[in-house]
């Protein structure tokens, strides 16, 4: 009884450790109030303003305005990488302080057989096998910019162990001042309705 008890008990505590592990990190006030005040004269996606805030990307996203940051739980993957589908676009992936960029539309893409992957194949542009089971959450963020009518826009995928992005996806051209073209930010508007509607990760956002 006492062995049955004690395997109990550590199967609680492993599913505990993986609910916590799942969880998506939200801002608290706190740090909400550091973000908004950082973003009082406009400002760039949580991978640029991480550099200043010291905070995690998803706990900047979380505590952007109403209007410039919606997110969901990774979860929702398929529904909205199939909203991504052939959006042209640039997909960024920062690691060691490089900045990597992979032009063109995002293809489609289908879980393997074998594993837990999500392989997507292209001739050109981004190609691949990502891993959805391992985002906490996707957020899409339209971040007013420095320059007059600029915006910053990007769908960020979450790392659910750094709480950083595991990448990003740009609508468009990455060039500092430009409008995507209205197709392509047409579909990055539906994107961003699409996670909406699937339930805010953090508070009623």
């Amino acid at each position: 009884m006492r062995k049955f008890m004690i395997a109990v008990a550590a199967a609680l505590l492993s599913a505990g450790a993986a609910s916590a592990a799942d969880a998506p990190l939200c801002a608290t006030p706190e740090q909400a109030t550091k973000v908004q005040e950082l973003y009082k004269k406009g400002g760039s996606l949580p991978m640029i303003a991480n550099r200043e805030l010291k905070m995690n990307e998803a706990i900047i996203a979380s505590a952007l305005p109403a209007g410039q940051s919606v997110g969901t739980s990774g979860k929702n993957f398929p529904a909205i990488w199939n909203e991504l589908v052939g959006m042209e676009g640039v997909t960024l992936v920062m690691k060691g302080g490089n900045v990597y960029e992979i032009r063109g539309k995002i293809p489609k893409g289908e879980p393997s057989k074998s594993s837990q992957y999500f392989n997507i194949e292209n001739d050109v542009g981004l190609s691949g096998h990502l891993r959805p089971d391992l985002y906490s959450a996707i957020y899409s963020m339209a971040i007013p910019g420095r320059i007059p009518n600029s915006v910053s826009r990007g769908i960020m995928f979450v790392d659910r162990e750094t709480g950083d992005a595991a990448f990003m996806i740009a609508p468009g051209l990455v060039r500092e001042g430009t409008t995507p073209p209205p197709a392509v930010l047409a579909q990055f508007d539906k994107v961003t309705a699409t996670i909406k509607a699937l339930g805010a990760v953090c508070g009623t956002k």
